[in-house]
């Protein structure tokens, strides 16, 4: 999830509100009954969160501190006093600082770091613990949606106008989405900057679908609509929904508002994992999650009829380069996908074959990608590595068995432009850098400069 943190100008505590200070150094114990007094409160249990330090003598008491937060957090964000009535507090010292995490969540473990905001949002405040000036605030907020307006009449409409170009926006009705645009284009902002696109969607959720709990997994078998949906992959693909399931591909119902019933169809990493022992061997799994290089779906449904209207097509790793799946085919064709699903069979018996011959993991997995690179369309890392080694020694004037003797060190990187940029280095000595073509293994650079690799 992506947290926008808010820094905030200083907000000096007025003179009167800091009567109240430590007469005397405050105990583990201390803190331990404030935090037990929220979990008694909220249901939540936890480990007492301490630095080893704790307040001393003249510094402002927890009770000081606590009421100094709350007024900052009412003042900036427009929050009831009954919201924060309503959420347990969690505080902590640090560095002559008082820690406060103010937060909502209930029965359960409390999740410290802010891993997951329940509505309406978890808020955390920072105060000088000598004079009580506030150093940090901020609202963390999951649901940001909900809470929007109050964002925007509290005057932080850059921080409405920055999330709605996320995904989230997406999670609200469609009425709303409609004010909201129509709110900032009123206000003077481009909204034209939000890509409403259903690829766009699905791009920006490729890791919540491909992390998503397997309990959240809707079968076809007990689902029409998700039926449905697998139906329209299977004609996009030419696989039969068995075959992508069997490489963990599973189907969820979107929670975006696009004006269609969506459902995602993705490979899931989690059930991968569920599969890993009983289902995967050890050498077929160096083969397996190259089945992530299929991509991603989404087909849209008629709201109303059901009826498969669109499938939306996207690859996972479109907006970064990665060293694992490269060279990303935008449009596939069925016979692209039936070539992939027969290579992997074949690939994955040559792979077991070479475990019973006593290959070694190393030797294995360069061996995985050796098998699936060219049907990716590329040379693969361990390849361009070779290349750049004979490259680099090339220009060095030495056998490539002399560089690679000297030259013991080496990282590869795969670029946004589709290239491998790799290292050479020694004990001792310059560094080699080699970009390599990921295509067609073509040297595109090969330079030797000084300094540390």
């Amino acid at each position: 999830m992506k947290r926008m943190l808010l820094m905030l100008i200083v907000l000096l505590l007025p003179a009167a509100a800091l009567s109240e200070t430590l007469t005397e150094p405050m105990t583990e114990a201390d803190m331990a009954a404030i935090w037990q007094s929220s979990f008694d409160r909220m249901g939540t249990y936890g480990a007492v969160n301490q630095s080893g330090e704790l307040p001393q003598k003249g510094m402002i008491s927890y009770d000081t501190a606590l009421e100094t937060a709350r007024q900052a957090i009412i003042s900036r964000y427009g929050t009831p006093e009954e919201e924060l009535d309503a959420m347990g507090v969690y505080p902590d010292y640090y560095t002559e600082e008082w820690h406060l995490y103010f937060s909502p969540a209930r029965n359960g473990d409390v999740d410290y770091d802010g891993g997951y905001y329940a509505a309406p949002g978890a808020y955390r405040v920072y105060l000088d613990a000598w004079t009580g000036e506030i150093t940090y605030c901020n609202w963390y907020m999951d649901e940001f949606w909900n809470y929007a307006q109050r964002v925007w009449d509290r005057g932080d409409r850059d921080v409405v106008y920055g999330r709605a170009q996320g995904v989230s926006f997406f999670s609200q009705s469609r009425e709303k989405q409609a004010y909201f645009i129509k709110l900032m284009e009123d206000a003077g902002y481009d909204v034209a900057v939000i890509d409403r696109s259903p690829e766009r969607i699905l791009l920006r959720k490729t890791l919540d679908i491909m992390f998503a709990d397997p309990a959240d997994v809707v079968q076809p078998e007990d689902d029409p609509l998700i039926r449905r949906a697998w139906d329209a992959v299977e004609a996009y693909t030419g696989l039969e929904a068995d075959v992508l399931r069997s490489y963990a591909y599973c189907a969820t119902y979107s929670e975006m508002d696009t004006g269609t019933r969506d459902v995602f169809i993705a490979y899931n990493y989690e059930q991968e994992f569920l599969w890993q022992e009983d289902r995967i061997g050890e050498w077929e799994g160096l083969l397996f999650s190259f089945a992530r290089c299929l991509g991603n779906f989404m087909v849209q449904l008629d709201s109303e009829t059901g009826e498969a209207l669109n499938v939306v097509h996207v690859y996972p790793d479109e907006e970064a380069g990665s060293q694992e799946f490269l060279l990303r085919r935008r449009r596939w064709t069925a016979d692209d996908f039936r070539a992939f699903d027969q290579a992997y069979k074949d690939y994955a018996r040559q792979m077991k074959e070479a475990a019973a011959a006593g290959k070694s993991r190393g030797e294995l997995n360069a061996l995985s990608y050796e098998l699936m690179h060219p049907l990716r369309g590329d040379v693969g890392p361990y390849r361009a590595l070779e290349l750049a080694q004979e490259a680099a020694a090339s220009e060095a004037g030495m056998p490539a068995e002399k560089f690679r003797a000297v030259f013991t060190g080496s990282s590869v990187f795969y670029s946004r432009d589709d290239a491998y940029e790799i290292e050479f280095w020694s004990e001792e000595g310059p560094i080699w850098r080699v970009t390599i073509n990921a295509m067609d293994g073509a040297v595109l650079s090969a330079d030797q400069t000084d300094g540390e690799g």
